[in-house]
């Protein structure tokens, strides 16, 4: 009995012990294995890639002699492989036919590119051929097509001028400059905000670029950051030799410093007059009358004062020349107009009285009217005197008259003069003889 328990022991002893190993291989593999895993946990992002091109800095194909580079560019989730497809628009004037385009597979009018995992940007070769034809510009635009695994980006579709060869070598094609874009963005601000005005040439030739207002030259740009402390309408002009063009875009800018100005539509020249205004009255403001062509930061300084508050009454002054102006409120940050009102400027009425004949050396009484503004003055000079020639003279006191002139030591043909202050314009003239 005791004999056949030991042997039965025995026999559990060594199930046990195989069992052991069996388990002690198992966690020897297992550490080995678990040593090529990473410790971190992977987590598969979501598939919400984001694409776009990226834009070209020459978007120009000559035919049988360039080729340009075209990328994609996927931002967002990257870690996994993705194909993304593109297409030619509907709109362009150049076929298939006529380009070659290496990268990219090719299934009808519709191409297909890959990304691999990790991949952020991905590109094609576009090379146009000689057809041997002479012809205009043709435009070859790619567009990209949506995917549920993929969103489309900005910009989605893409440019690419073909310019004939012949035409190029014998300098027939002398185009003005087209924009093909011009934006700002954001295009609404608060104050204080920047926005980047962002623009295109699609032109074969190349062309002077200029921004107006406050920026100025921008041939060597494509884009440039502004901060505008008032709504602006910014216009792009491109110019070569054969012509130019322009486009413009109005920029927003949301701010509580508004004005309101009052005043008559019509004033005669010379005339002062009051004005309604509210403002922000802000140091450096001020409120002048221009011609309405002036350029932003203009001022008259015989038109011309300071707010004193954030609202009342103000004299300004008619400039004597007729015409169409404006009153403008100016803050003095950059000089920019934040309101305006136009106001037409009407002839003045000149008169002058005077004897058709005075004794040489003797003084004599002038009659006048006039708008009397800072400057004007009444002078007598030689018939057909240049412009501002004065010899004796007197400024009037009013706008209604008289005074005295002494007439030239010299016998001849003279003239009596009403002259603007401004400009030295003769506004009016009598003739008068010396003897």
């Amino acid at each position: 009995m005791s004999k056949v328990n030991g042997q039965q022991s025995s026999s559990l002893g060594h199930r046990i012990a195989v069992i052991t190993l069996i388990f002690t291989i198992i966690g020897v593999i297992w550490t080995i294995i678990s040593s090529f895993i990473p410790s971190n946990v992977i987590v598969i992002p979501p598939r919400n890639a984001n694409i776009r091109f990226v834009k070209l800095n020459v978007d120009e194909l000559i035919e049988g002699s360039s080729t340009r580079t075209v990328t994609l560019e996927r931002t967002g989730n990257i870690q996994i492989p993705l194909t993304v497809k593109f297409q030619l628009a509907s709109n362009v004037t150049a076929s298939l036919r006529e380009v070659e385009i290496t990268g990219a597979t090719r299934n009808n009018n519709l191409y297909s590119i890959a990304f691999l995992a990790g991949q952020a940007q991905k590109s094609f070769e576009v090379a146009a051929l000689d057809d041997g034809v002479v012809e205009s510009q043709e435009i070859l635009t790619f567009e990209l097509v949506g995917d549920s695994n993929y969103t489309l980006g900005s910009p989605s579709t893409i440019n690419l001028y073909i310019v004939d060869n012949v035409a190029v070598n014998d300098n027939i094609m002398n185009d003005a400059p087209v924009i093909d874009t011009f934006v700002a963005t954001p295009s609404i601000l608060e104050a204080g905000q920047s926005t980047t005005l962002v623009w295109i040439i699609a032109k074969n030739i190349p062309a002077d670029l200029d921004i107006s207002p406050n920026v100025g030259n921008v041939s060597t740009l494509d884009e440039i950051t502004i901060t505008p402390v008032s709504s602006t309408t910014y216009t792009l002009t491109a110019s070569n030799e054969a012509g130019s063009v322009s486009e413009s875009i109005t920029v927003q800018v949301k701010t509580s410093e508004q004005a309101t100005l009052s005043a008559p539509s019509s004033i005669e020249g010379g005339e002062s007059f009051l004005i309604d205004y509210t403002g922000p009255n802000a140091s450096g403001d001020y409120i002048t009358m221009v011609p309405v062509d002036a350029p932003e930061g203009s001022y008259d300084s015989r038109s011309f004062f300071y707010p004193s508050s954030t609202s009342g009454k103000g004299t300004l002054t008619a400039a004597p020349t007729a015409g169409e102006y404006e009153i403008r409120y100016i803050i003095d940050e950059d000089d920019v107009t934040i309101a305006r009102r136009s106001i037409t400027v009407t002839p003045p009425v000149v008169t002058l009285e005077a004897p058709d004949t005075v004794s040489a050396g003797t003084e004599f009484v002038v009659n006048f009217t006039g708008p009397n503004a800072s400057g004007d003055y009444i002078t007598i000079v030689p018939a057909g005197s240049r412009q501002g020639t004065y010899r004796d003279f007197f400024y009037p006191s009013s706008k209604m008259g008289s005074d005295f002139l002494s007439a030239p030591d010299t016998a001849g043909n003279y003239e009596i003069r009403y002259v603007f202050g401004e400009g030295d314009v003769t506004a009016s003239s009598i003739q008068i003889t010396v003897f």
